[in-house]
């Protein structure tokens, strides 16, 4: 090992030789994926993710946000390869946003979407928007547009508006400010 580190070296370089040799508690890596995403680097935090879960492949906290990862990076068949047969305790719900988003992509385009739904003013057409602006990653813009529908049909679609509020909130995390911001409009 002596013979490998010779000379004055950068600071990454020296991490990386680190971390080569003794590689970061599960913990840890959860922490500095978690802290990936905030800084939005959703690429880099799935490969430290793939790296927790080949050490520990039964990281319960690992396993649904790499599933949410796939979803918000748009790796659809990825992210149902991943949760088909998944029995962690998030796996269910997620599932359905796979459903949720599998739908949204057959609407058509973000501005057939947004030009229908400002033409006909129906709430099937804001919903649709809502949700292809979920699957463009425009979250904030989405949960606006179904909290609109909903507030002017409590039940449109059997409910469905309101489960695509909760499913976007479990995609961008239940404590998100948005999630928290919109669960408060919401029972207004």
């Amino acid at each position: 090992l002596v013979a490998e580190f010779n000379g004055v070296q950068p600071e990454a370089d020296i991490r990386r030789f680190i971390e080569h040799y003794c590689p970061a508690p599960a913990q840890d890596l959860f922490a500095v994926a978690k802290e990936l995403i905030t800084e939005g680097e959703l690429g880099d935090a799935l490969a430290v993710l793939n790296q927790l879960l080949e050490n520990d492949p039964a990281h319960l906290a690992a396993l649904p946000l790499k599933a949410q990862l796939l979803i918000q990076l748009q790796r659809w068949d990825e992210a149902s390869a991943f949760v088909e047969n998944a029995v962690f305790p998030e796996a269910e719900g997620i599932r359905r946003q796979l459903q949720m988003f599998r739908d949204a992509r057959s609407y058509g385009s973000l501005e057939a979407c947004r030009k229908a739904a400002e033409a006909a003013g129906d709430l099937e057409a804001g919903y649709r928007y809502a949700m292809v602006l979920a699957l463009e990653g425009q979250f904030q813009a989405a949960l606006e547009r179904l909290l609109v529908v909903l507030q002017k049909d409590k039940n449109f679609g059997e409910g469905k508006v309101r489960k695509a509020l909760l499913g976007i909130f479990e995609l961008i995390g239940i404590h998100h400010p948005l999630s928290d911001e919109y669960r408060r409009k919401m029972g207004r």
